[in-house]
């Protein structure tokens, strides 16, 4: 027969590893990601300006101005049309850097200087891709569109872009 102390230290002993287990399997749970789908928020539009085919095409925009916006930008969505894309904007020139974490579209990537001339273009970025994507050159602009648009539309370095806000800020 045990004593009553050691039964009182085993129920313990059972209870704490129970407990421990329980709340393994439920933080497990908690930590599954969640798919969102963010909607597109119309904030301006964005006219694309070929030069070589002395042809424009227009573009309704959703502008990342914020640190906020900048860092998340296209994540979480599912799909985009292809007269919608994201611009970013920053603050000066510089070399950028961009990744395709938790973005599920395939996007080309338009890099602008402050005059919103194109001075790099990088295709096809992979879906949910971490390797870094670079501007090359110093850019103040990112203009992302659909994977492939580039192409289609015959857009190319020395092209440019001009745009406007819906709601002036």
């Amino acid at each position: 027969m045990m004593p009553l102390k050691n039964k009182i230290l085993s129920f313990i002993v059972g209870l704490t590893a129970l407990t421990s287990i329980s709340c393994k399997q439920s933080g497990k749970t908690q930590l599954k990601p969640t798919k969102i789908n963010r909607a597109f928020i119309h904030e301006g539009n964005l006219q694309l300006n070929s030069k070589g085919e002395q042809k424009s095409h227009e573009f309704f925009i959703e502008i990342a101005d914020d640190d906020y916006q900048r860092a998340t930008g296209l994540m979480d969505r599912q799909s985009m049309k292809d007269n919608q894309g994201m611009l970013f904007i920053f603050p000066t020139e510089r070399p950028l850097n961009f990744y395709m974490k938790n973005t599920y579209i395939g996007l080309d990537l338009i890099f602008a200087n402050d005059k919103a001339e194109i001075i790099h273009i990088h295709k096809y970025a992979k879906p949910l891709d971490l390797s870094s994507i670079s501007s090359v050159f110093p850019a103040m602009y990112v203009f992302e569109v659909n994977a492939g648009l580039t192409d289609q539309l015959n857009i190319e370095i020395g092209d440019d872009f001009s745009f406007n806000y819906l709601d002036e800020k």
